[in-house]
C-alpha cells in the first residue's frame, strides 16, 4: 500500500473520518462487476486500519453506506450488507484494538445474527 506521509513528517491525529466512494466506479473502468468493486474496497479497510495504527490514530470512522445507497438496485445492496456482515464477523476482531481472540466474541449481538436484507 503506497503510505502519504513519511515516517519521519507523521501529522498528529487522533480522529479520522473516511468516506468510501467510486468502488463501483474503479470496477467498470477495470472491466468488472460493480460488486467486485466494493469487495476491493472492503479488502482495503483492513489496509486502512493498519496505517492508522502505525500512526498512531486511535479513531476511525468509515461512513460507508449512506441513506441514498438504499435506493440502489437490491442486488447490490443485499450484496454489500452481505459484505458488511462477514468483515465485521471475520475480520474486525483481528486488528489490534480488539482484545478478545475470536470473532463471535467480538462482534455486538445486534449485527452477530442473520438479518434479512
Amino acid at each position: 500500500m503506497k503510505k502519504i506521509f513519511p515516517a519521519d513528517h507523521i501529522p498528529t491525529l487522533t480522529h479520522v473520518a473516511i468516506i468510501p466512494d467510486g468502488n463501483g466506479r474503479w470496477a467498470k473502468q477495470q472491466g468488472l462487476r460493480r460488486n467486485q468493486g466494493h469487495k476491493q474496497g472492503v479488502e482495503n479497510v483492513g489496509n486502512i486500519v493498519e496505517y492508522a495504527r502505525e500512526l498512531g490514530i486511535k479513531y476511525l470512522t468509515f461512513y460507508a453506506f449512506s441513506a441514498e445507497n438504499w435506493d440502489r438496485p437490491q442486488g447490490e445492496v443485499v450484496a454489500l450488507m452481505k459484505m458488511l456482515e462477514h468483515f465485521l464477523k471475520t475480520k474486525l476482531c483481528y486488528f489490534p484494538v480488539w482484545s478478545t481472540p475470536t470473532p463471535e466474541a467480538s462482534v455486538p449481538p445486534q449485527i452477530n445474527r442473520t438479518h434479512p436484507y
